[in-house]
């Protein structure tokens, strides 16, 4: 009995040690965004800079400079093809400072949470003993912005459009956020072999999340997502065959794909239709369309490396080239080119890929 006690105690300690400089920049960024936004008491800029200060606090004191992981090397591939793109289209130094913050942001974002998990900060038990609380808790917020989207528009002190509120207690206007932290959440359930409860009750407020948000693109990468997911848990309990029906799945998704794509023609027509209508009114202000950028993907003049950094949107000056909608995708192909879709997309499979073994 003694010796429980004294488990618990020791538990409870090490579980109470997380960093200041940690658990700030973690309320922060899940917790107070949205209001202190709302209310005008932090830009999204000046919280972005706080929580940088707090995580490089947190990763300086932990940085082993004799060990560079592959995650690292990969995150200067990234870094140093973006700075080829920029060279190569004579992109200005604003451009170069702004994808330098981004990059910054996403490294230290990246270190942060493998040393907080390394030092017990976030365990497996941990995140599933107050994840699906936090959904519920994003689910209330999600209701309330969508359901007074306007309202709160007018009211918030930091400007956002009404179809951009739902973006629970996360940054401003960050659904896609928000929503990436659902998709993120509904892989991390499957891939750690959690029990049946665990998974699809994280599955269904996810998706609840994520139907309440604006994110189209996001909200077709979780469908696709929690298809791929369920089929898997479903395949990985037939004894025998998994391995085969896992390797034959992906070229039979393809073939059947590809056979339907080619025997209607209508669809193939409709859609080159679409497209080469999007990109013709790409430049069309607020009626653009947000396929713009997929129709110049076929049918633009495309450079190579890029049209220049900032190019599609220039986050100081306000300016886009032309507004199909903010996104990460557009912001690349445009601003680097496709090889830049290429590379930086592999790079999250990659992180995604390296830390959910289990999926493999």
């Amino acid at each position: 009995m003694q010796s429980t006690t004294h488990n618990l105690k020791s538990s409870f300690k090490q579980r109470s040690k997380i960093p200041l400089p940690l658990l700030t920049a973690l309320i922060l960024v899940f917790g107070l965004g949205f209001v202190t936004q709302l209310l005008g008491f932090l830009s999204l800029t000046s919280t972005n800079i706080i929580v940088l200060f707090f995580l490089l606090i947190f990763t300086a004191k932990k940085f082993n400079t004799q060990i560079i992981s592959r995650t690292t090397l990969a995150y200067f591939i990234v870094t140093i093809y973006i700075a080829i793109c920029g060279l190569s289209s004579g992109s200005t130094f604003t451009g170069f400072a702004t994808y330098a913050y981004y990059l910054l942001t996403t490294y230290l974002a990246l270190k942060s949470a493998r040393f907080a998990v390394e030092k017990k900060y976030l365990t497996e038990g941990i995140i599933f003993k107050y994840l699906h609380a936090y959904l519920i808790i994003q689910i209330v917020f999600c209701v309330f912005q969508f359901t007074f989207s306007t309202q709160i528009s007018q009211f918030s002190k930091m400007p956002v459009a009404p179809v951009d509120t739902a973006s629970g207690t996360f940054f401003l206007a960050s659904d896609a956020s928000l929503c990436f932290f659902c998709l993120i959440s509904t892989i991390f359930s499957f891939g750690t072999n959690q029990n049946f409860k665990n998974k699809y009750l994280t599955l269904f407020l996810c998706s609840i999340i994520v139907s309440l948000t604006d994110s189209k693109a996001i909200q077709l990468i979780f469908l696709a997502s929690a298809c791929i997911l369920i089929s898997y848990d479903i395949i990985s309990k037939i004894k025998g065959y998994n391995k085969i029906i896992l390797t034959l799945s992906p070229f039979v998704l393809l073939g059947t794909v590809l056979i339907a794509f080619n025997n209607f023609s209508w669809i193939q027509i409709l859609a080159q239709d679409t497209l080469t209508e999007a990109y013709d009114k790409r430049f069309a202000s607020i009626g653009a369309s947000r396929l713009a950028p997929i129709g110049e993907m076929f049918y633009g003049d495309n450079p190579l490396l890029g049209h220049g950094l900032l190019a599609y949107y220039n986050p100081i000056d306000k300016n886009w080239l032309y507004n199909s909608g903010s996104s990460l995708f557009y912001t690349i192909f445009i601003d680097c080119g496709l090889p830049g879709i290429f590379i930086l997309y592999s790079f999250f499979l990659y992180l995604i890929l390296k830390n959910e073994k289990r999926l493999l």
